[in-house]
């Protein structure tokens, strides 16, 4: 028995692409990766990026590794984050003065499900975790499922609109990234952070805050890659840009680099699952009761990971093991759109 055998209602269908033509819930590299989103027939944005499978660029400032070996790979990413600013609790006051030139208000929407106002743009699709944890637990009495953990629910799925079609997955990631974060508890300045003077952590807003984290010694060699320049333009960013923003914002940010080799998807997919599993692993720990009665299937407080690769990036926002052993990493593509039938209040 598999997906297609399982008793789930249309929308669940409809968010897994279950039975529909254009949906894209499968896997590829042996069942590693669940895509979440349906093909956009007009914002397919990244077949035009894709490098070739023996090109290595640095994700960080697009230069060719391909002919260095991995230590020296090592020593060049390391080059990147030598001597780092510190990061303050507080933004720099640059992240709030520094409007090099004004910011279009339709080129910069942001929506969180923390807001009052809880009519959210078309391009934002809030409550895609607990419908996604109702669709597994489905698949679970099925027999399909033996175990799923998924990044706490304040997440949204962002999908590019007109202007930032073909370049801008990074921003989109970021942005997802942003509604977990003003939706957390565990920290709630985060919210504040990326707010400051009510300012909307938008595509045109990240540019702005780039360029301001550059301007106080953040990520030098992505900085000359850009010549200092990002606010008004088309340019791809990537984990390292967002990272730095982050960073400079006063929000601890991690960058884990795997290796490119015939092992990177398998220890890929364990990294991902430990991150997901550490909650599970604390409650096994301090009581045997609440480790026999938990969910197989978990909505975790843990923040959601954007994942780059060659040419695209999206966002993981949990994982599923299926009874065939296969580790399935699930993915928010901002390249692509969610059925109209999800656009519905979080």
């Amino acid at each position: 028995m598999g997906l297609d055998d399982l008793d789930l209602t249309e929308q669940e269908k409809h968010f897994l692409g279950i039975g529909t033509s254009s949906g894209t819930a499968g896997s590829n590299a042996g069942n590693a990766v669940v895509d979440l989103t349906a093909d956009d027939d007009d914002s397919d944005h990244e077949d035009g990026q894709n490098a070739s499978a023996q090109s290595v660029p640095c994700e960080i400032c697009r230069e060719e590794l391909a002919f260095l070996d991995m230590a020296e790979r090592q020593i060049h990413y390391d080059a990147h984050f030598s001597d780092p600013p510190e990061a303050s609790n507080e933004p720099s006051n640059r992240a709030i003065s520094a409007n090099r030139q004004p910011i279009p208000p339709k080129e910069n929407i942001f929506w969180s499900p923390s807001y009052s106002d809880q009519s959210f743009p078309k391009c934002f699709t809030p409550g895609i975790v607990p419908l996604l944890k109702r669709a597994l637990l489905k698949s679970h009495h099925s027999g399909w499922t033996v175990k799923a953990a998924l990044c706490q629910e304040g997440v949204c799925h962002i999908r590019t609109e007109w202007f930032d079609r073909f370049w801008g997955c990074g921003y989109r990631n970021f942005m997802m990234v942003c509604t977990a974060l003003m939706t957390q508890s565990i920290q709630p300045s985060y919210s504040s952070l990326l707010r400051p003077n009510d300012a909307s952590p938008g595509v045109r807003q990240l540019q702005h805050w780039l360029e301001d984290a550059w301007s106080i010694g953040y990520d030098g060699e992505g900085a000359a890659h850009f010549k200092q320049h990002i606010v008004g333009t088309r340019k791809w960013i990537g984990t390292a840009d967002i990272w730095a923003v982050l960073s400079f914002l006063g929000i601890p940010a991690q960058l884990v680099d795997f290796r490119k080799n015939h092992d990177a998807p398998t220890a890929l997919q364990e990294w991902v699952k430990s991150y997901f599993s550490d909650e599970e692993r604390a409650r096994a720990s301090t009581s045997a009761f609440d480790a026999l009665n938990s969910s197989p299937v978990l909505i975790t407080k843990k923040l959601p990971i954007i994942l780059q690769h060659a040419g695209h990036s999206r966002t993981i926002v949990g994982f599923e093991q299926d009874k065939k052993g296969g580790l399935n990493l699930l993915l928010l593509d901002p390249g692509k759109h969610v059925w109209t039938s999800m656009h519905q209040p979080f």
